[in-house]
């Protein structure tokens, strides 16, 4: 990748929720990364429940797509969630 950046999934996110205005305390973390109102600037301007949309800001245009556990569907109109397959130290 250019500039010397790890070919990762997540380095690439990393890249996108910096540009966005996320600080380097959060981009550092794995796992969930909640900070600088990133979610809010994805969101598509329409579509979310109860007032939940969000300002589109690059155009991504992200929809809500609820959360299937368990065989149940749950919270539509709630929910948007990626994740990125990064292997563990064990090559898992």
């Amino acid at each position: 990748m250019p500039g010397g950046m790890a070919s990762s999934e997540d380095e690439e996110w990393k890249v996108l929720e910096a540009f966005l205005g996320m600080s380097e305390s959060w981009l550092n973390l794995t796992g969930e990364r909640t900070g600088g109102n990133i979610g809010m600037k994805l969101k598509s301007k329409s579509g979310w429940f109860e007032g939940g949309n969000g300002i589109n800001l690059v155009g991504l245009d992200l929809l809500p797509a609820g959360l299937m556990e368990t065989g149940i569907y749950k919270v539509p109109g709630q929910t948007f969630w990626t994740w990125t397959a990064i292997d563990d130290d064990n090559g898992k």
